[in-house]
């Protein structure tokens, strides 16, 4: 988010950079990820910008940006009945019950997801915790793929779209943590399907 605030494309580029160095994060200390996130950063950046960038993740300036995606997350996940049908026990659970719970999120764990699922994508009509799902979904015929695009996640100003996509494509968006498997397997997917 810091660096999209620079200039929008270093978002993604930052995010290329990630993805192929392969980092996986869900055992790292605060410390070596705030390490790796600067090293990656910089390398984007120079002089004092660098120093800027150091400043403003020491000061966890994007911290509200980020809020304000763990709160559309938080809607994706409840605007379909599947996470109270699958994670709660009793049948008197309110939303306001699921949404403290949602406040516990752990790296690489989603209580309100099934099976804790970190990350998934949200077509608008549907919830794809599965790479397989996803798949299936990016396999669908194109009529049909059309006709689902009709229930489409709505796209916000300060959304990251992803540079090769075609506007008049189905839209899916990822919810998940940079720094995690499943978000590393998901974003490979779609950015491939982003292109054709």
């Amino acid at each position: 988010e810091l660096l999209a605030n620079e200039r929008k494309e270093l978002y993604w580029e930052f995010v290329r950079l990630w993805v192929e160095s392969n980092h996986h994060l869900a055992a790292a200390t605060a410390k070596h990820c705030f390490q790796e996130i600067l090293n990656h950063g910089n390398s984007f950046l120079s002089g004092a910008l660098g120093s800027f960038f150091e400043f403003s993740l020491i000061l966890r300036s994007a911290s509200p940006k980020l809020a304000l995606y763990r709160q559309l997350a938080q809607e994706s996940i409840s605007s379909f009945s599947l996470s109270h049908e699958v994670h709660t026990n009793s049948k008197n659970v309110s939303y306001f019950d699921v949404a403290k719970e949602f406040d516990r999120w752990e790296m690489n764990k989603n209580p309100n997801a099934p099976k804790g699922k970190c990350c998934w994508v949200d077509t608008g009509s549907t919830l794809l915790f599965d790479v397989s799902e996803l798949s299936a979904w990016l396999n669908l015929p194109k009529a049909f793929a059309l006709e689902d695009s009709t229930e489409e996640p709505e796209i916000f100003d300060f959304d990251h779209i992803y540079p090769e996509s075609n506007k008049r494509s189905p839209t899916a968006i990822l919810y998940g943590a940079l720094g995690t498997s499943c978000f590393l397997d998901f974003h490979r997917i779609l950015a491939e399907a982003s292109k054709k």
